[in-house]
């Protein structure tokens, strides 16, 4: 029996608000020609979630979910392969109970691609995702987005350094928690709408923290939302549809909080409700997972390694929306001036230009896309790869 080939794209292009990109859904349409032409997909297991059409459903985070989920319970066999392309914003929150002006590494975050409701897909909620697919289906994502490089945990950083080295962190960027100051560099978000480059390279795909707590705000009403309880209106607006590991660590607050005193170990934290800081700090030690990229063994996490993370830039840099110089053949006919992700538009470049007799490893296909970004001129954008030792050279998507 031929091997089953399954794929969810995600565009998000956040039209009307403060967040929005445009060459996000441009970047799925390109990508399912890939998919078809190249590797053979069949139409009705390629399923599109685009938020600017009403014939497709709406790339929200419950549906994004709910198509993962489909995805991976329609392959069962070795071979098989799932595919899962995500186009838009990435944010990473900061721990609940992190202090303002603490410095922090990439790996204290929750790293989250952004739907279009902001029922943010933690990093977390990947995992357990990929947790269940069978013996020998291989998970393939490639993340168009800032904040991607952790989405796949516990599994190897092959290409690139956000997370083997510490200090090539810390040495880069200074981060701020109250106002995310890694990305004062990139032009404001609020500005956008005044303000439109006429350079081909455009907007950053980072939703910066003041702007989905803005955006949050307008969608759940919820006024009240800071950087500490943006988890606990997020579960509360979206319930059972919320991220898990955000669900987990409210019932452990809860669970904190109302303890009987003659039950609870730590008097101090049944009776000082002046300071919550001590229920979060509780609740992030219990639901926090060491993430040592540079430490893991080499057969990773997953029972079968088969998940693959090509990211699209590193964490200390911001991947973009571009309008081609010189676009390829095949994404002319879609706009005289047409935008796409970066990361997007270099892979559907690589592979368009590609003999059809030849194959590329994972490997093969993150340089040679950061050679095509290069070429573009987007010399501080490097992509990155995440899988086990055995999937570095395999061929892309699949055998």
């Amino acid at each position: 029996m031929a091997a089953k080939r399954v794929a969810v794209l995600v565009g998000c292009n956040y039209e009307g608000s403060m967040a929005e990109l445009e060459g996000c859904v441009n970047d799925v349409w390109a990508m399912k020609d890939i998919l078809r032409e190249r590797f053979h997909f069949e139409e009705r297991d390629i399923h599109v979630l685009v938020d600017n059409d009403p014939k497709f459903h709406m790339p929200t985070g419950a549906n994004i979910r709910q198509a993962l989920r489909s995805a991976i319970a329609s392959t069962s066999s070795p071979n098989d392969a799932v595919f899962f392309h995500f186009s838009g914003h990435g944010t990473r929150l900061p721990p609940a109970n992190a202090r303002p002006n603490a410095q922090l590494s990439p790996l204290d975050y929750d790293e989250c691609i952004v739907p279009c409701d902001m029922n943010l897909i933690t990093d977390e909620d990947i995992f357990e995702i990929v947790e269940s697919l069978a013996e020998g289906v291989r998970f393939t994502i490639v993340a168009d987005c800032c904040h991607s490089g952790g989405l796949i945990r516990y599994e190897k950083e092959q290409i690139g350094d956000s997370f083997t080295s510490q200090m090539s962190w810390l040495q880069r960027v200074s981060c701020n928690n109250s106002t995310d100051k890694t990305y004062e560099k990139e032009e404001s978000i609020t500005d956008r709408g005044k303000k439109r480059k006429e350079t081909h390279v455009g907007f950053g795909r980072s939703l910066p923290l003041p702007a989905l707590l803005h955006i949050i705000r307008e969608k759940t009403k919820a006024k009240h939302t800071q950087l500490s309880n943006i988890r606990d209106v997020l579960v509360m607006n979206f319930k059972d549809e919320s991220s898990a590991k955000f669900r987990r660590s409210m019932d452990l607050f809860a669970g904190i909080c109302f303890k009987k005193p003659k039950q609870c170990q730590d008097q101090e934290i049944c009776s000082s409700t002046r300071e919550p800081s001590h229920y979060l700090k509780e609740c992030d030690a219990k639901t926090s997972h060491v993430r040592n990229h540079q430490n893991l063994p080499s057969k990773g996490v997953l029972h079968n390694n088969a998940a693959i993370l090509l990211s699209a830039c590193q964490a200390y840099e911001v991947a973009k929306d571009i309008t081609p110089v010189s676009p390829h053949k095949d994404m002319k006919s879609r706009s005289t001036r047409c935008k796409f992700g970066a990361m997007s538009y270099a892979i559907i470049a690589v592979l368009s230009q590609l003999d059809p007799s030849m194959k590329l490893t994972n490997r093969q296909l993150v340089m040679q896309t950061k050679s095509v970004l290069l070429e573009e001129g987007l010399s501080q954008q490097h992509p990155g790869l995440y899988c086990c030792d055995e999937y570095v050279d395999v061929p892309f998507i699949c055998n």
